[in-house]
């Protein structure tokens, strides 16, 4: 089990964020946990209009054309990677968080420090704990509202669950609570430049 201190969250926010979203079968795997914790334990799910992922940056708000252009530039010749999970992982502090520990192999941390840069420049108010030096990739399960004793029922419950995942890593997407559909405001795939926006109205390619 991982402990870290969580110094990232904060009640005001409404955040962004550059993310990689999980294939369909963890995408179905971690919606089902998050049904199974707000079932069991009454914890509600980690963003008003959840997506399961994992974050390479957040930030209060981005220069779009310019995201647009980095993230095309980045996976126009980019191949997809796998990526492994093992345990279950909390950020400790006054709003724990409870997630699944991605580890940091040389082609992730590669891609996260081939992107980094780049959007730094495009973001506003930028959270400080995704730069490549500090970043700790997971995939959230539960945040901001779980108290002591819940937590220690949650791993008690999940002691014997297997989170060693294989998850290929095949796209880098925009995301935010108010983004488009699903939260997912940009979607671009690994070899493919252009992105697919991703509107309340429904679903288009452009580039």
């Amino acid at each position: 089990m991982h402990l870290i201190e969580n110094q990232e969250f904060s009640q005001a926010q409404n955040l962004k964020a550059i993310v990689s979203l999980l294939d369909e079968e963890h995408n179905l795997r971690v919606q089902h946990l998050w049904d199974e914790l707000e079932e069991r334990f009454e914890v509600e799910g980690v963003f008003r209009t959840p997506v399961p992922h994992f974050s390479y940056q957040v930030a209060e708000d981005y220069d779009i054309d310019r995201v647009k252009r980095v993230l095309g530039e980045a996976v126009r010749d980019q191949p997809p990677f796998s990526i492994s999970t093992s345990g279950l992982g909390i950020f400790t502090g006054s709003h724990p968080t409870l997630y699944v520990p991605v580890i940091r192999t040389a082609a992730l941390s590669a891609f996260h420090e081939r992107i980094y840069p780049a959007l730094a420049q495009s973001a506003t108010n930028l959270r400080p704990y995704y730069t490549p030096l500090y970043w700790a990739p997971h995939i959230t399960l539960a945040m901001a509202n779980i108290a002591p004793q819940t937590i220690a029922e949650i791993l008690q419950y999940f002691s014997r669950r297997d989170f060693t995942w294989e998850i290929v890593v095949d796209n880098v997407a925009l995301i935010c609570d108010t983004c488009g559909k699903e939260g997912i405001a940009l979607r671009f795939d690994f070899g493919n430049e252009t992105y697919t926006h991703l509107s309340e109205q429904g679903v288009y390619d452009d580039g």
